[in-house]
């Protein structure tokens, strides 16, 4: 098992209310100012091909419904009806925010991916982890991050500045692979993962379940 850790702060991106895109009668187009953010609809309909979204009420989060559609709606709501919320921290690259069920309980995890498009992400009781299912059309790179707080998918995280003890293992179409581990410092950690194309499952097996100490 070969687990690199480093532990880096990542700073959080912040979406500015106005937007690199030319939205025309919303604002002055030439010094990248708008007055107003056009709504979803508007920004589907005349700008389809941005890669970046955004929605005009800033008490709504944008999400991707079951049927493949944007939406922008309350924090709240995505919650109660399970939707995932979509976060672009730059023009292209997209953070997903998805609800993962392990027992009886949802728990929060997110998600990078290039070059690849997620299946399903699920709790796997046998393996104590994360089980995802990808379609990957190349060489590329998947980020899922998970809670290490109390009641959090990794609850039982070694901090690894305290422990030698190893928090994770991944396999790789079933065989184990190297990956790279780290706190991103708002009680998450991260596992960074290459893979190639033909790669259709990818399992995070959690080392650390509640019977295990962490080791000195």
């Amino acid at each position: 098992m070969h687990e690199i850790i480093t532990v880096t702060v990542i700073a959080v991106l912040m979406l500015q209310s106005t937007s690199a895109y030319d939205y025309g009668a919303f604002g002055d187009a030439k010094r990248g100012v708008f007055t107003s953010l056009p709504s979803l609809k508007e920004q589907l309909v005349h700008y389809p091909h941005t890669q970046q979204l955004e929605c005009s009420n800033p008490d709504h989060v944008l999400v991707t419904r079951p049927n493949g559609k944007w939406a922008c709606v309350y924090h709240d709501t995505a919650t109660y009806l399970k939707w995932d919320i979509v976060t672009f921290l730059k023009p292209g690259t997209q953070l997903i925010t998805t609800l993962v069920l392990r027992g009886e309980q949802y728990h929060n995890a997110s998600y990078q991916i290039t070059n690849a498009d997620i299946e399903s992400i699920r709790w796997n009781e046998e393996g104590h982890g994360l089980l995802v299912n990808i379609t990957a059309a190349g060489h590329g790179v998947i980020v899922l991050g998970a809670p290490i707080y109390s009641g959090g998918l990794f609850e039982h995280y070694c901090d690894p500045a305290q422990s030698s003890s190893a928090n994770f293992m991944v396999l790789m179409n079933g065989e184990e692979t190297d990956f790279q581990s780290y706190e991103s410092g708002n009680g998450l950690v991260n596992v960074e993962i290459e893979f190639e194309a033909g790669v259709k499952t990818i399992e995070i097996i959690n080392l650390r379940p509640p019977y295990i100490q962490c080791q000195g």
